[in-house]
C-alpha cells in the first residue's frame, strides 16, 4: 500500500506517522478471459450479428461486480445482454482503498467486442440415427446414434420424420439405421459470383 508520511515536530521529539494515500479498483486476471468465444449468444450467431458493447460495473468493497449498465450498445439486444451478464458473473476486482486504507467500490468501465469466430476449415461430418418407422410412415424410437462434434443435429429427428412423410410408407413395421456422411470441398471464391 502506498502511504504518505506526516512528520510533526513534538517537542522535544519528531514523530512521523505513515498515512496511506487512496487508491483505484484494479482487476484480477485479465478482462480478455471474461468472455470466451463459445460464449457468443446462438441466436446472435446463427444471425450472423457482431458489434461493440460498452459497458460500465458497479463493484462493491469486496470487488464484486453488483450492477452493470450497457453505455453503448452493439446493435444487437442478445449480445448487450449477454456482455453485461458475463461480465458481471465473471470479473474480479482487487477494491480500491481511501485514504484511510480501508477497502471502497468503485466503477469500471470497458468494452466487449462480439467478433464472429473463425471457424476454420471444414471438418467432415458423420453421423448416424436409428428410428422405428410404421406402416403409416409414422417415425417413432427415433434417436442419434453417433453425433459428430460440429453441428448440432438435435433436430436430426424432426428431420427424418418430415422426410418419412415425402416417402411411400413401408409395407411392414421397419427398423432403420441411416448414416450420413458430408464431404466439404473448399473452392476459391469467384470475385464475379453473385453474393
Amino acid at each position: 500500500m502506498i502511504r504518505q508520511s506526516l512528520c510533526l515536530l513534538a517537542l522535544p521529539l519528531l514523530v512521523c506517522a505513515a498515512k496511506p494515500l487512496p487508491t483505484k479498483l484494479r482487476t484480477i486476471g485479465s478482462p480478455g478471459d471474461w468472455i470466451r468465444p463459445e460464449d457468443y449468444p446462438k441466436r446472435a450467431l446463427h444471425d450472423r450479428r457482431v458489434g461493440i458493447v460498452a459497458f460500465e460495473l458497479e463493484v462493491d468493497a469486496q470487488g464484486r461486480a453488483e450492477h452493470c449498465m450497457v453505455l453503448e450498445s452493439s446493435g444487437t439486444p442478445e449480445l448487450d445482454e449477454a456482455a453485461c451478464t458475463l461480465v458481471k458473473e465473471r470479473s474480479r476486482f482487487e477494491p480500491g482503498r481511501d485514504a484511510r486504507g480501508k477497502p471502497i467500490g468503485g466503477r469500471y468501465r470497458n468494452r466487449v467486442r462480439w467478433q464472429l469466430p473463425d471457424i476454420g476449415p471444414f471438418a467432415p461430418i458423420d453421423f448416424m440415427i436409428e428410428f422405428d418407422v410404421d406402416t403409416n410412415g409414422t417415425v417413432s424410437n427415433c434417436h442419434i446414434t453417433s453425433k459428430p462434434t460440429a453441428p448440432d443435429l438435435d433436430s436430426g429427428c424432426a428431420m427424418v420424420a418430415e422426410d418419412m412423410k415425402t416417402r411411400a410408407p413401408p409395407s411392414q413395421p421397419s427398423h432403420v439405421r441411416m448414416r450420413t456422411s458430408i464431404e466439404v470441398e473448399e473452392l476459391p471464391s469467384d470475385p464475379k459470383a453473385p453474393n
